[in-house]
């Protein structure tokens, strides 16, 4: 998993701080691991998520063009923490609230946290421990990377078109 985490990040945050899509293997690796770990996840109402049937298990819980979407997410957020932001209230909470504003809950919701919590422990763990801090034109561009991912359409059951 560390060389995965490695791969991930390879670089500085400054080098990441634009845009970009994580790599086809590291989607399916990390959707693979948070569909296997989401009981451990919990839902709305602070129960665990259920086991999935077979048939639950054989469908996607979200679009991949989401998923890939939720990993970025991840990333930006871990960027941003190693950069001394405020992750949460910049990133992670608009993000979600977005997505519950778009009529998400449940299962779609626990799904999408420990996915972004996922692709923003192992982009940590790549980034390694803070530095001198980050370039202001860094800060920048991931504060409006972070804005511009908080658009789902209200009562869209994806979310997919306009994430």
């Amino acid at each position: 998993m560390t060389l995965l985490a490695v791969a991930l990040v390879g670089g500085s945050p400054a080098a990441h701080a634009q845009s970009h899509a994580p790599s086809q293997q590291l989607v399916e690796d990390l959707t693979q691991l948070a569909r296997a770990a989401l009981t451990m996840a919990r839902l709305e109402d602070g129960s665990p998520v259920p086991p999935e049937t077979p048939e639950e298990q054989a469908q996607p819980i979200i679009s991949r063009v989401v998923e890939v979407q939720v990993i970025r997410r991840g990333e930006l957020s871990a960027q941003m923490e190693r950069c001394g932001l405020d992750w949460r209230k910049d990133s992670f909470l608009p993000f979600m609230q977005a997505l519950r504003a778009g009529g998400w809950s449940g299962k779609k919701m626990a799904y999408v946290g420990m996915l972004h919590g996922m692709s923003q422990g192992m982009t940590s763990r790549g980034l390694g421990e803070s530095s001198d801090g980050c370039a202001e034109s860094d800060v920048k561009a991931m504060k409006q990377e972070a804005a511009s991912l908080i658009t789902p359409e209200r009562g869209s059951s994806d979310a997919s078109s306009s994430l």
